[in-house]
């Protein structure tokens, strides 16, 4: 196994393009982003330092960093053995730079969170795949391989259900969604998304709509109407 020292160093500014897609299409291959001052504002205003954050979509170093910097500790899942390889060495990067910040990354299926014990974590801040308009890897697992948005919807609320599961009681949730158009298709993905966390457990709380940009923009529905 490689050690940090192989790695750059946390502040090094190389660091960010491992994971930086910023202005890129979606459509053409990229992954998208989670917007870090999104994240950093909901950590703050509902966790405290060294709360437990359980990501059961842990991407491509979405919101580990985040999370550390911040002083939580941080548990992320995500089947893609590409995406983990890398967050392992960011993980190296930031055990350097806060060692009493726990970080458990499990490469394991996020309809079985079975790193997490019932009632065990503080918050969740997480980003759902967008069924398969993004590539998220070659694993059968993946949920975007199911053969219709339906089927894909029915795996998806099981992760709704474990994320229910290993909160603590009052704990908040917070899943960041767009919708999108597949096809010439609609998918109001937050409606669909927010009764599957309802049908979980969970109870609404609020609805923030924000604008990201026009990198992520272009990935999702735009419409243009012509006078």
């Amino acid at each position: 196994q490689a050690s940090a020292s192989q790695y750059p160093k946390a502040d090094d500014p190389k660091l960010e393009s491992i994971f930086d897609v910023s202005n890129q299409d979606v459509r053409g291959g990229a992954l998208s982003r989670f917007p870090q001052n999104i994240g950093e504002v909901m950590i703050r205003l509902y966790t405290k330092p060294f709360d437990l954050i359980i990501d059961p979509f842990a991407g491509h170093n979405s919101r580990m960093s985040l999370a550390v910097k911040e002083e939580r500790h941080y548990q992320g899942y995500d089947i893609s053995s590409e995406f983990m390889a890398m967050n392992r060495i960011e993980k190296a990067l930031l055990v350097e730079r806060y060692p009493d910040i726990r970080i458990d990354l499990v490469e394991a299926d996020s309809r079985h969170l079975s790193e997490s014990p019932d009632a065990s974590g503080d918050f969740t801040i997480t980003s759902p795949p967008y069924y398969n308009l993004e590539r998220y890897g070659d694993q059968p697992e993946q949920l975007g391989k199911a053969k219709t948005y339906e089927m894909f919807l029915e795996e998806l609320g099981k992760v709704c259900a474990e994320n229910y599961r290993v909160l603590k009681d009052q704990a908040f949730c917070v899943w960041f969604i767009n919708d999108f158009r597949k096809s010439g298709r609609f998918h109001p993905f937050h409606m669909d998304v927010a009764r599957l966390l309802t049908d979980a457990g969970f109870v609404f709380w609020d609805i923030l709509i924000v604008d990201i940009g026009y990198a992520i923009r272009s990935a999702f529905a735009t419409q243009i109407v012509n006078d």
